[in-house]
């Protein structure tokens, strides 16, 4: 199985664990008294008479207008106990900056936010460090949140995992190599709302590389750090329901 085939499916499991579908339940049937009956102090026989003659009055008007307000509450209930999902998009402006390129598709219920997104990007040399090399990396990742606020807004954190591919050339001899690394870590950060569907969030992730962490460029070693700091920003929009 391919690496973003097996992301794919994480992120339908996610999906389905954080959002299952609820079913709504109808209150439970309250059982016919006869309380009224033997309040009047009436003998058996007349009681029986009585309940005789009245059970097809009594039971129309439950029959008619019984079921309406027992489902109303039932359905008001269920309403209540299970938030809407919302799906929102986002992207990292920064990845445009860095000619790459950002986009990330969210699935919120209440405080639990999943999240799949791709993303692209050419790492700046002042952020490897290393003269006569440019890195450009590409990948897609899941990540899932837990926010303080049912709305998702406010401060947030939570786990992220992601595949990168790595390009990257070695300027002075005009050679390349190309790695495959996995990521995995946590972040956290704030989500601030701009209008009424446009939000920002910024965010910071500390992750652990496993995979090919050193590349080896026609001879010359590309060093990384097994450790990603990673700090960004986010734009938001929420999509209607």
């Amino acid at each position: 199985m391919s690496a973003p085939t097996a992301l794919s499916l994480c992120f339908v499991v996610l999906a389905s664990a954080v959002f299952p579908e609820r079913a709504a339940f109808g209150a439970p049937a309250v059982a016919p008294s006869d309380a009224p009956a033997e309040a009047h102090g009436a003998p058996a026989e007349a009681q029986t008479a009585v309940a005789q003659a009245g059970a097809p009055a009594a039971n129309a008007p439950a029959e008619a207008h019984g079921a309406a307000p027992t489902a109303a509450p039932a359905q008001a209930t269920a309403s209540a106990r299970s938030p809407h999902v919302a799906l929102d998009l986002e992207l990292d402006p920064i990845a445009y900056l860095l000619e790459g390129s950002s986009l990330h598709v969210g699935l919120r219920r209440g405080h639990l936010r999943a999240d799949l997104g791709v993303f692209a990007a050419t790492v700046p040399q002042f952020m490897h460090g290393q003269d006569g090399f440019r890195d450009q990396f590409h990948g897609w990742g899941v990540k899932l949140d837990w926010a303080a606020r049912a709305d998702g807004l406010g401060p947030f954190a939570g786990v992220e995992a992601a595949v990168a591919i790595d390009d990257v050339v070695d300027l002075e001899r005009s050679t390349s190599a190309r790695a495959t690394s996995w990521l995995t870590g946590v972040r956290a950060g704030w989500r601030l709302r701009l209008t009424h569907d446009l939000y920002v969030a910024p965010w910071i992730g500390v992750a652990y590389r496993g995979g090919e962490v050193d590349i080896d460029v026609g001879g010359r070693t590309f060093q990384r750090s097994a450790w990603v700091v990673f700090p960004t920003v986010h734009l938001g929009l929420l999509l209607p329901r």
